[in-house]
């Protein structure tokens, strides 16, 4: 536990300018992480990678959902002409 007197001599043997500028750095390092996100770079990037392949899969269930539907249709318009 830190007494108040080992507090007050902590304060009083700093330079106020060393204070100053810890204080301008943490607020800069705080901002900057608030403006772009406390992840990386790479994270960022794999993030949008996953994105990307998640909607090309999307579309290649659609295509084959409305291949499959044109297909069935077909052979249902087939059968139709045959029977009828």
């Amino acid at each position: 536990m830190v007494s108040a007197a080992t507090v007050s001599s902590v304060e009083n043997d700093t330079d106020p300018h060393t204070v100053l500028q810890a204080h301008k750095l943490r607020s800069s390092l705080a901002r900057a992480a608030l403006v772009n996100g406390s992840t990386s770079e790479r994270a960022k990037q794999r993030t949008v990678m996953v994105l990307v392949v998640s909607v090309v899969i999307a579309l290649l269930i659609l295509a084959g959902i409305f291949i499959a539907e044109f297909i069935i249709d077909f052979i249902a318009q087939r059968n139709a002409a045959r029977s009828g």
